[in-house]
C-alpha cells in the first residue's frame, strides 16, 4: 500500500513501480515545495520518510490570439477554431495527466510540445463573446 499525506493512494493512480521507484498521481492543486513524506508499506520491507518535491505549474506566456498580453489570451475567436501555446514550467511529461482550462472552460486537443515547458490546446467555443 502507498500512503500520501495520510491517505491511501488508489492502485489506479500508481503508474509505475519497481524495487527503487514508485510513480503515482496526486490531486491537482496539491501545494508546492516540499510535501509530506510518502510511506510505502509492503514486503519485503517498508520504506518511510521518502521525501519528494512537487512544484505547481507556472505560466510565463500564452500565445495564439491576436491581442495576447500575458497572462491573458485576448481577441481570440469564439468558435473553437484557435490553438494556443502555453509556456512555463512544471507542466509534467505525461499529456494524459495535463488539463487546461481557459476562463473556466476546458481546452481540447492538448499536446505536450516540450515536456514540462510547453503545451498547446484548442480553445473551446465561448458563447459569452470572448475570453478574459
Amino acid at each position: 500500500s502507498v500512503y500520501y499525506a495520510g491517505k491511501l493512494i488508489s492502485p489506479v493512480n500508481i503508474t509505475f513501480f519497481n524495487h527503487t521507484h514508485i510513480i503515482f498521481a496526486i490531486g491537482s492543486g496539491t501545494g508546492s515545495g516540499k510535501l509530506p513524506s510518502v510511506i510505502v508499506a509492503g514486503t519485503p520491507s517498508s520504506y518511510s520518510g521518502v521525501g519528494f518535491r512537487y512544484y505547481a505549474p507556472t505560466l510565463t506566456s500564452i500565445r495564439g490570439c491576436q491581442g495576447d498580453s500575458y497572462p491573458y489570451a485576448l481577441e481570440c475567436p469564439i468558435d473553437s477554431s484557435r490553438d494556443i501555446t502555453i509556456s512555463g514550467a512544471d507542466f509534467g511529461f505525461n499529456v494524459s495527466l495535463i488539463n487546461v482550462t481557459v476562463d473556466g472552460l476546458v481546452c481540447s486537443n492538448i499536446l505536450l510540445v516540450v515536456p514540462f515547458k510547453n503545451v498547446t490546446c484548442r480553445l473551446p467555443s465561448q458563447p459569452r463573446g470572448g475570453f478574459h
